[in-house]
């Protein structure tokens, strides 16, 4: 469809166009000289035709499971916090001795939306051979990693495996090949990598028919990822079908159809144009499911609240915006925040696509 050169009317005889209608008629050419040279037609349009089939929703083992999750932190927690949204059972919670949580009530430690008598338990009592649990849940380790002087993760990966136990990890595992290797059947963690670009796009994106509302804020540790969960919950409790896509590593357990794990430690890849593409993707799968309704939820802040390094700068979450398009933004702010730069994130939103705020 890119321009080209053709024969024309007089007088201009020929002149420069665009279009599919004329690259239709460039591919016909191609066809017809390969019926001419007896090159195999079949593999032709096989190669044209050729797609990279759209990865499924992953893992799907993780459905029905018995659970226990490791350590007490603010991802775990939200699982606490939201367990009739869990598509898995959770049977106990664990923590290192090092972090001063053993023996204390969850709901003491962190305020819940949904009641919970769940008591923090020593990792040293974790019982590995028990049918109680046949599926870990691991959240971030490596801060208490670091404090210990101890890789945590190594010696949980392979007891885990040791014991069959299936493993959902919140931070990336390809540093523990040595480990896992044998063992992808029974192991997760949320990623984006080349498997998400689909070939022969031409820069094309589906137009998303289905609302997205976006939850963005002006800074970490506002509680978006919350307000999502919230959200997913009053709606399918009014009957609504709710696609979403969430940035937090955990998202899928929660029966989100499509984790971006743009947040702390973010496992992305791919990036620019790519990351636009995939997202428009996975709205548009969500849209094939017939959803009434998709949310999606930004990270950290959504302008620069200053210039001074590049780690102000939200690249990926501007990425992450432009291939979802919301129809309506809900704004997280702290009170701290100066009236200068909550306008300028408002306008970027506007500036974004043309939507509405809340």
């Amino acid at each position: 469809g890119d321009k080209q050169r053709v024969a024309w009317i007089p007088p201009m005889n020929f002149t420069f166009v665009s279009g599919n209608s004329f690259a239709c008629a460039n591919f016909t050419n191609a066809v017809a000289n390969s019926m001419i040279d007896k090159t195999e037609l079949v593999n032709l349009i096989e190669q044209v035709k050729q797609e990279k089939k759209w990865p499924s929703k992953e893992p799907a083992w993780i459905i029905g499971r018995k659970a226990i999750l490791l350590p007490l932190n603010k991802e775990i927690v939200n699982l606490i916090a939201f367990r009739s949204l869990l598509v898995f059972d959770v049977r106990g919670v664990y923590d290192y001795k090092y972090a001063g949580r053993v023996g204390e009530q969850v709901k003491k430690e962190f305020a819940l939306f949904e009641d919970s008598e769940m008591v923090v338990q020593d990792y040293e009592t974790i019982n590995w051979n028990s049918e109680e649990f046949d599926l870990l849940i691991i959240g971030h380790l490596e801060e208490i990693s670091r404090r210990v002087g101890k890789d945590l993760m190594r010696t949980v990966l392979a007891k885990a495996r040791e014991c069959n136990k299936y493993i959902f990890s919140f931070s990336s595992l390809s540093s523990y090949t040595d480990i896992l290797e044998g063992y992808e059947d029974h192991y997760y963690y949320p990623h984006i990598d080349q498997k998400y670009i689909l070939e022969r796009r031409f820069g094309k994106l589906h137009e998303i028919t289905s609302p997205v509302i976006a939850v963005v804020g002006t800074s970490s540790k506002q509680g978006k990822f919350t307000v999502q969960l919230a959200l997913r919950k009053k709606f399918m409790e009014r009957g609504f079908k709710v696609g979403q896509i969430g940035t937090e590593p955990g998202s899928v357990c929660y029966g989100m159809d499509y984790t971006f794990p743009c947040g702390y430690s973010a496992n992305i890849s791919t990036s620019g144009k790519e990351n636009i593409q995939i997202v428009n993707e996975m709205i548009h799968q969500i849209d094939l499911s017939k959803a009434d309704i998709c949310i999606i939820g930004s990270q950290s802040n959504t302008v620069p609240f200053s210039n001074e390094n590049l780690v102000m700068f939200p690249v990926l979450q501007t990425e992450f915006l432009m291939g979802s398009m919301p129809d309506l933004f809900v704004l997280c702010v702290n009170p701290h925040d100066d009236l200068d730069y909550i306008c300028r994130s408002i306008f970027s939103c506007f500036f974004l696509v043309s939507v509405h705020l809340a």
